[in-house]
């Protein structure tokens, strides 16, 4: 069932028989209860076998803007992604991040920038050159020896409706 029949099919509900501009229930609201149980259905599947089916995932590749990088950085950041749903305080919503064209490559997620400078100063770490990733709010962040410009996500989105089709 699509977003628009899911809308369809909750605002047409009856109201009694008395139908005003208030009494039916907004578009934006109607998405956000959708994405809301659709975020409790899965942490409920993730409580239960510490696994999600593959069908939840979906397929992101990012976008390159080259006029919003810095140019003394090893770190490429991609703005205008969607969010992520978190399962628990350890597992987010990502299954695998890696290259767009098949190039076997993995990123290990980083939870935040103070890891990500503890690993850096890390003599065993720094040196393995791992790739690694770091989420933000709406923004992606991969650290590599190279300038990255395409990153392939399987990821749970926390508004489908963000990922382009």
């Amino acid at each position: 069932m699509t977003f628009n029949e899911i809308y369809e099919r909750i605002g047409s509900l009856e109201s009694g028989g008395y139908l005003t501009s208030d009494s039916r229930y907004d578009k934006g609201f109607i998405f956000s209860l959708v994405n809301s149980a659709r975020a409790v259905i899965v942490n409920e599947r993730w409580k239960a076998d510490m696994a999600i089916p593959p069908i939840y995932y979906m397929r992101y590749e990012t976008v390159y803007d080259a006029q919003s990088q810095s140019a003394d950085s090893c770190s490429t950041i991609f703005y205008n992604t969607p969010e992520i749903i978190a399962l628990d305080n350890r597992a987010s919503g990502v299954s695998y991040v890696g290259t767009v064209d098949g190039t076997p490559m993995t990123f290990r997620e980083v939870t935040n920038r103070a890891e990500f400078a503890a690993q850096q100063n890390d003599r065993i770490m720094r040196s393995t050159n791992n790739a690694r990733i770091l989420f933000g709010y709406n923004t992606i962040e991969a650290f590599y020896k190279n300038r990255i410009k395409h990153i392939a996500l399987e990821m749970i989105p926390r508004d489908p409706r963000q990922i382009p089709t």
